[in-house]
């Protein structure tokens, strides 16, 4: 918990970059007709993974409070001289507060603006694969023509250029996140591992049992997120394939087309701390 707030003030900077650099993006509200069905999909299931990332969130933080009423411990997993109920049931409510505080204000915001980020990702590189499919060289009957097509290819490959910096810049932002979620998920595995070897206590067995699985689903919203990404910027270069620039030979086209290709060829990976690759392969292995 303490870990992602701290990150999280560290890291405010790049994060307002980001959301600032929002407004170099295309405009995805007036998205044509034939990618409205796939759009709705993308916005649908973003919507859902947040809500089910928040739900899960607050669902273990009141377990962890209400467990740590019940064991007589506090929230945040400091002891207390036993006898002293005044004083406890203070602290009990300060760490209370402070857990839910920090919950709210620091830790949801940090994953849904991940989130958020990352579905306007994926929903540009949609936008930019059409645009590129929709270039057709047949289109070029007068030097007009091929000047406008010349535009707009040389707009798209600086557009993609962009998207790629964006994506960079936000694995770099989230990248010491992502290495506090990757070792609080090997500790809290490790530990509940320990005690269902070594405790007979049912109650501890089921409580940690159940820290290891949401420890487990949060992580691996990062790893779909991140997989998503990387397979809509890989479709750039299939989008390329598919068009016909290279039916006529035009010098201009035969030298922007590979240049992007190639860059599209590049892998967007999410990385805990650029010592981990946060991927479903990963995760998995």
């Amino acid at each position: 918990v303490f870990g992602k707030v701290l990150i999280g003030a560290f890291q405010r900077k790049g994060l307002a970059k980001i959301i600032k650099d929002n407004q170099h993006l295309w405009d995805i509200s007036k998205y044509p007709e034939e990618l409205k069905d796939r759009f709705k999909l993308i916005f649908s299931t973003t919507v859902h993974l947040q809500k089910l990332f928040f739900y899960m969130t607050v669902v273990t933080m009141i377990a962890a409070i209400i467990r740590a009423y019940l064991s007589r411990q506090l929230a945040l997993g400091v002891w207390l001289i036993e006898g002293h109920d005044i004083y406890y049931y203070f602290q009990f409510t300060v760490h209370g507060f402070m857990l839910f505080y920090s919950v709210v204000t620091q830790i949801v915001p940090i994953d849904e603006i991940f989130m958020t980020m990352c579905m306007m990702l994926i929903a540009h590189f949609t936008l930019l694969n059409y645009k590129l499919c929709k270039l057709s060289v047949g289109d070029i009957l007068n030097e007009e023509d091929r000047a406008r097509y010349i535009e707009n290819l040389v707009s798209y490959i600086k557009y993609h250029e962009f998207l790629l910096r964006y994506a960079k810049e936000l694995a770099g932002v989230y990248a010491p996140v992502m290495l506090n979620e990757y070792i609080s998920l090997v500790t809290v595995l490790c530990a509940a591992m320990l005690i269902l070897l070594e405790s007979e206590n049912t109650e501890s067995m089921i409580s940690q049992g159940l820290v290891a699985m949401c420890a487990f689903v949060q992580l691996s919203f990062y790893c779909i997120v991140g997989d998503y990404i990387a397979d809509e910027a890989h479709e750039v270069s299939k989008a390329i394939y598919e068009s016909d620039w290279y039916s006529r030979h035009i010098p201009e086209i035969k030298y922007y087309m590979p240049l992007i290709i190639q860059r599209s060829q590049k892998e967007i990976v999410f990385t805990a701390g650029n010592l981990y690759e946060i991927n479903s392969r990963a995760l998995l292995a």
